[in-house]
């Protein structure tokens, strides 16, 4: 999987770790804690093992504008850690408009499909949260 930011919440024996964006589940989430208050600098860190090339992202927010993602960025690195990022040829949604940003189509829900080009090995997905984070559901296709 990679890696990511804080140390996974708990609550009622559930551990709420980035595993959970990634289990289809929309009732679960990833939620990183003991970053302090105000921290605004989530990341994931997932590693394609080889050069892929992502044809789209998905994202599933929370659906309101307390917990939702503002936007997020992708960069790539050809190297493993310490990484070396750099940017992608990528677009980026930005919660809060009228219209997704250019390579973005929104579908039913709290969702957006990011549209990507390009081949990288490890994967780095920030996002800035508005007040809290929640990431419901990422998927990935190649």
């Amino acid at each position: 999987m990679g890696n990511s930011t804080g140390i996974p919440w708990v609550y009622n024996g559930v551990i709420y770790d980035v595993s959970k964006a990634f289990d289809g589940d929309t009732r679960t989430h990833w939620n990183p804690g003991e970053v302090g208050r105000y921290y605004n600098n989530w990341y994931i860190v997932l590693d394609l093992a080889a050069s892929t090339t992502l044809t789209r992202i998905a994202v599933n927010n929370y659906g309101d504008i307390e917990h939702d993602i503002a936007n997020f960025t992708l960069q790539k690195s050809q190297v493993g850690s310490p990484y070396s990022w750099e940017g992608c040829r990528d677009r980026y949604y930005r919660a809060g408009r009228d219209e997704p940003a250019p390579g973005v189509r929104r579908v039913p829900g709290n969702s957006a499909i990011l549209e990507v080009r390009g081949h990288w090995d490890p994967l780095g997905l920030a996002a800035m949260a508005r007040r809290t984070k929640s990431l419901h559901n990422l998927r990935v296709f190649r």
